[in-house]
Parts: structure tokens; C-alpha cells; sequence
């Protein structure tokens, strides 16, 4: 029998939610999901896990960061080196400042469903929902046009997977990640952000308020290059090929950012490597500010400016890296960059009166002055990362 795990990260395990969503979901339509994964850095609810364990009888593992023990363990019992042990399992972000570098979390879900021997891990966010938002054309009353329609998630994934998909994934319905706004100076911010693709997007704002709908019925699954970590499945039987993870940090007046986009490296590292990436055109449901349905506006929501803000930061520090990965022109991306980011942020700073967002332009010098140290901390990981792989095939 296949071996298939639901895996999350999450600060603090409190409460039973989403996993008992998602496997609702999987009994509804008749998938049998054999482990739970909980990789988390703060607080622990034993009764939650309890009720999962109980109610769908899962094997329910907690790995809690800087302290799996078990883990640890069994990777020094393999033979991996006590460098490489400390480089996949240990950070010390989390005593410093009480973060977790977003890639190092996701690799320690996939360290621990490899343990356990798992053929395919599924990873959701402790925001999303196994249901899709599509658009009502027979009505006119505006609070009626959006509806949620549950979808086999596992089933639309694992279909993929068995015609010889090693990674599936697709977008989110709910609203973007850019937030409902209309000032002079987008453009230039998204240049600076290296989000120029979402242009048109964020320009018809007033259209569609930033919200994402689930279009096509059915689904049309397609290749493609980019990977969502938060509606993911890979396929890890094939372990030689597996790929880590990787986003890396910088910092800046005694403050550490952590970088996004571990998904997209894992994407573009797929891509070099061949392996065989599938959009399943299924954009579950994700609650992006947590206030669903209210919308984001960023220009006088204060939750709304400090989730952008952040998001912002992760992406300038994303950026250097990605383009050292790319084989890009360092020097002209960060000018590029550089020019435009101070334009963008004095605009945000005009259109939301939060001077926060002029922080922008120094996070931008602070992260490229941090890509040989990024570069390091990349290679590193790597090569535990092979060293782990190599002992777990033997």
C-alpha cells in the first residue's frame, strides 16, 4: 500500500485545523492518508494530535525544530556526518530572533516523511483549504457571485503523479498576495520587487479587488516552472533525484529578514534537473490576510500594510540569490532593482502614510550585500543535503 503524507509547518500546533479538513476531504473521496507531519517551533497541543490520531488513525509525527531528537538519532545512526546533521536539523535564527528560515522548515517535513518511509508527501499551509472559489454568472447581488466548491485534492494530485508527475502543484483562489491599491509608482515597485509579471494584475485592481477564482471545469493540468509550497505534492520514491528546499536569510540594523521563494528554487532546480513538474489547475482556497472576505485594501488597513510589508522584504530577499541561480547580470539587476525600489517605496509611503515602507531600499542593499553569504549557506545545504540522500538510499 502507497504511503501517503500530510505534511505542515507551523509556529504553534493549537488546534486540529486544517489537517482534519483535508482529511475529511481525502475520506470523502476515498484516499487513505497513512501519516500526519507536523514540523513546528513553538507551542505543542497533544490533545490535537490526540484527535487526529484517534479520529482518522494516522501516524501522527511531531518534529519540533532544534529539538527532534528522534530525527537526529536516526540520521546519525545512517552515518551522516554530525556537520551535515547539524546543517539539515539545527538553526539558530530560532533562539536568536524566533524565526525559521521558510526552506529549512519544508525540508525538515520531507527529512522526517523520508524516515518514515513515505511515497508521497503533500504539503498545505496552516491558511489554506481543500476547496475552490469560482465566480457565479447567473446573479447579480455581488455577496452571492462567490462560492466555494470542494475538490478531491489528494485525487487531482495523485493523478498526476501515477501518469509520472514528480512534482504537482497550482495556484490559490482567494486573494493575491498584492493587495487591492491604486497609485502612481506600481509599476516602478514591482520592478524594483522583480514582481513585473503581476503588472496587468495589480493595474485592474479596481476590477477584481486582487481576488483569484478557480476558471476552467474541468481542470486543464499543464507543465510548468512554478511551484506553490502551500498546494504541493511530491513523489519521493525516486530519493536519488529528490531536491532540497532552499531560502536564504539577510539582515539588516540588527533585524533578520527571512527570504521567500524556496518554492521557485526548488522549481528552477527541477527544470535543470528534468524533473517532470505538473500544474493540476486546481487553486485551492487561501485565506491570504485572514480576514477572508474582507478585502485587503492596503491603502488604509494597517494588517494589511504590515502582511505586505513583510511580504516585500521576502521578496528583495529572494532576489539576489535567484538571479545568482539564473546566471543573470548581478550587477545590472541590482541597479535595476536599486532605481526603481526607491521610487516604489516613496510612492507606498505617500499612498499609505506608513513610513515603514521606507525601509525597502535599505532591506535591498542589505540583502545583495548578503548574496556571498547566501552563497555559502546554498552550498552548504546542498551538500548535507546529498550527504543525507546518499545514506538514506543504501
Amino acid at each position: 500500500m502507497m504511503k501517503i503524507a500530510l505534511g505542515m509547518m507551523i509556529r504553534n500546533f493549537i488546534s486540529p485545523h486544517p489537517i482534519d479538513t483535508f482529511l475529511d476531504n481525502a475520506a470523502k473521496y476515498g484516499h487513505d492518508i497513512t501519516n500526519v507531519i507536523v514540523v513546528y517551533s513553538g507551542e505543542f497541543n497533544e490533545d490535537a494530535k490526540k484527535e487526529i490520531e484517534t479520529k482518522y488513525g494516522v501516524k501522527f509525527t511531531a518534529h519540533k525544530i532544534n529539538e527532534a531528537k528522534s530525527a537526529r538519532d536516526e540520521l546519525t545512526k545512517m552515518g551522516v556526518s554530525e556537520k551535515s546533521v547539524a546543517k539539515l536539523l539545527y538553526t539558530d535564527l530560532l533562539s536568536r530572533q524566533g524565526l525559521v528560515p521558510y526552506g529549512f522548515n519544508r525540508n525538515n517535513v520531507m527529512i522526517a516523511a523520508l524516515l518514515e518511509e513515505v511515497d508521497v508527501l503533500f504539503y498545505i499551509d496552516d491558511d489554506v483549504a481543500p476547496y475552490v472559489l469560482r465566480k457565479k454568472t447567473s446573479t447579480s447581488d455581488r455577496e452571492k457571485e462567490i462560492y466555494e466548491q470542494e475538490i478531491d485534492f489528494f485525487g487531482r494530485h495523485l493523478e498526476q503523479i501515477e501518469a509520472g508527475a514528480r512534482y504537482t502543484t497550482s495556484d490559490y483562489s482567494g486573494y493575491n498576495i498584492l493587495p487591492y491599491a491604486h497609485f502612481d509608482g506600481m509599476e516602478e515597485l514591482l520592478a524594483g520587487l522583480q514582481k513585473d509579471s503581476m503588472l496587468e494584475f495589480w493595474l485592474h485592481a479596481r476590477e477584481h479587488k486582487c481576488m483569484y477564482l478557480q476558471q476552467n471545469d474541468p481542470p486543464v493540468p499543464k507543465r510548468t516552472r512554478k511551484i506553490l509550497g502551500g498546494n504541493l505534492a511530491i513523489d519521493l520514491r525516486s530519493r536519488a533525484e529528490l531536491l532540497p528546499f532552499f531560502s536564504p536569510t539577510y539582515e539588516l540594523d540588527g533585524t533578520v529578514y527571512l527570504a521567500r521563494g524556496e518554492d521557485t528554487l526548488i522549481a528552477n532546480l527541477a527544470e535543470e534537473a528534468r524533473l517532470k513538474c505538473i500544474d493540476i489547475d486546481m487553486y485551492i482556497f487561501h485565506n491570504t490576510y485572514g480576514d477572508f472576505p474582507e478585502i485587503p485594501s492596503l491603502k488604509d488597513k494597517a494588517k494589511t500594510q504590515e502582511r505586505f510589508f513583510y511580504a516585500c522584504t521576502g521578496w528583495i530577499g529572494r532576489n539576489p540569490f535567484m538571479n545568482y541561480l539564473l546566471g543573470n547580470s548581478l550587477e545590472r539587476m541590482r541597479a535595476r532593482q536599486e532605481r526603481n525600489l526607491i521610487y516604489g517605496a516613496q510612492a507606498l509611503i505617500a499612498y499609505t502614510g506608513n513610513d515603514m515602507f521606507g525601509l525597502l531600499p535599505r532591506a535591498h542593499s542589505a540583502a545583495w550585500d548578503s548574496l556571498p553569504s547566501m552563497v555559502l549557506d546554498y552550498e552548504d545545504t546542498m551538500d548535507a543535503w546529498s550527504e543525507f540522500i546518499h545514506k538514506i538510499i543504501l
